[in-house]
C-alpha cells in the first residue's frame, strides 16, 4: 500500500486496501438482503469487499451531535421497505475533550452531558417515527481514558541513544520499534532500563493481548505503565489525556448500555469489546464472520 494508514488522511481512510482482511457488519447484513445506515464509522468512507453502506457519509468532525442525529432520523425517516436494518452513529466529543484537557476535567463532563442529550433526542425522534418500539439501542465506547503529566514522559530517543538503526514507529502509551538490523536483545536491554515500560520482541508478546501475530506490527512492541506515555523526543507538548494502557486496567474499560423491547434489565459482568459482535450478528439474524469472541452476551440479556 503506498501510504501509511492515518485516520487523517483522507485517501487512506477510504482506500479499500487497509480493510480488505476484515468484514464489518454492514456488509455481511447487506449479503443477506439487509439494509444498512452509519454515520461516521471506521471503515464505511472505502467499499469493503465490494460493499458500502447504503447510506455514509465521508468523515466531518464539524458536524455537530443534533445534525448528526438530524441525519440518521432523516435517513430513518422511509417506507419499511427502503429503512435501515442496522444503523450506526459516531459521537467523538467525550474521546477528544479527554484527550485535550484529561479525563476529569470539566470540558469532558460538558462533552458527556452534550452528548447525553444528543442521545435523548434520537431516542425521541425514534419515538416520534413509531420505530422506538421495535429498536434496540447498544452504546458502546472502544476504550477508557487515563490521565498523563509532563513529567511521566518517557523519551525513547534517550533509552536508544546507542543505537543508529531503530525506527519508532508509534508512540504513546504503546510505542512499536522497527530494529532495521540492530540485534534485538541489546535493543530489548536498553530499552528495558527504564522501569515503567515492558518491552517485548513481537514474536514474545503475552499471549493475554492477542497481538503479535500480524505482518504490519514493528519488531519491539512496548507497553507503558498507567499514567506515563512514551515519546520519540519531537513532541514538547503531553496530551493529558491518553488510552493504550493494558487493557485490564479499570481506567481503560469502556461502557456498554443496551436498551430495547428484547433487552433483559441486568447487570452485566465485565466481558471484552468482541463480544459486541456476535450479539449483533444474532439480533440481525445473519451468520457470524470468523471471530475470536465467546459469544456470551446474546443468552444473557436477550429475551427470546
Amino acid at each position: 500500500i503506498p501510504e501509511p494508514f492515518r485516520l487523517s488522511s483522507k485517501s487512506a481512510v477510504a482506500n479499500s486496501a487497509w480493510w480488505e482482511e476484515g468484514t464489518p457488519i454492514w456488509v455481511s447484513a447487506q449479503k443477506k438482503g439487509l439494509i444498512t445506515s452509519t454515520l461516521f464509522w471506521p471503515g464505511s468512507e472505502g467499499k469493503i469487499k465490494g460493499i458500502q453502506p447504503n447510506d455514509w457519509l465521508v468523515y466531518d468532525k464539524n458536524m455537530l451531535p443534533p445534525e448528526r442525529v438530524n441525519t440518521l432520523l432523516e435517513w430513518l425517516n422511509r417506507p419499511n421497505a427502503q429503512r435501515a436494518d442496522f444503523a450506526t452513529l459516531y459521537f467523538e466529543d467525550v474521546d477528544s475533550m479527554g484527550h485535550r484537557f484529561g479525563p476529569k476535567s470539566n470540558d469532558v463532563k460538558r462533552a458527556i452531558s452534550e452528548i447525553d442529550h444528543a442521545i435523548e433526542n434520537l431516542i425521541q425522534g425514534l419515538d416520534r417515527l413509531h420505530l422506538l418500539s421495535m429498536t434496540t439501542i447498544i452504546i458502546v465506547s472502544d476504550h477508557g481514558m487515563a490521565e498523563v503529566t509532563a513529567n511521566q514522559r518517557i523519551q525513547l530517543k534517550n533509552l536508544l541513544s546507542s543505537f543508529d538503526k531503530p525506527s519508532i514507529e508509534w508512540q504513546g502509551p504503546l510505542a512499536g520499534i522497527n530494529l532495521n538490523g540492530e540485534i534485538p536483545l541489546l535493543v530489548l536491554n536498553a530499552l528495558n532500563q527504564n522501569k515503567n515500560i515492558q518491552c517485548w520482541q513481537k514474536s514474545n508478546i503475552p499471549s493475554k493481548y492477542h497481538f503479535g501475530t500480524h505482518r504490519r506490527i514493528p519488531d519491539i512492541v512496548c507497553l507503558a505503565d498507567l499514567g506515563f506515555s512514551m515519546v520519540d523526543g519531537n513532541l514538547s507538548y503531553m496530551i493529558p489525556g491518553q488510552h493504550g494502557f493494558d487493557p485490564e486496567l479499570k481506567d481503560m474499560h469502556g461502557i456498554f448500555i443496551a436498551s430495547g423491547y428484547r433487552v433483559k434489565p441486568s447487570k452485566l459482568d465485565l466481558f471484552e469489546n468482541i463480544e459486541i459482535y456476535p450479539l449483533l450478528c444474532h439480533l440481525l439474524n445473519i451468520p457470524a464472520e470468523k471471530n475470536d469472541a465467546k459469544d456470551i452476551l446474546f443468552r444473557q440479556m436477550i429475551r427470546n
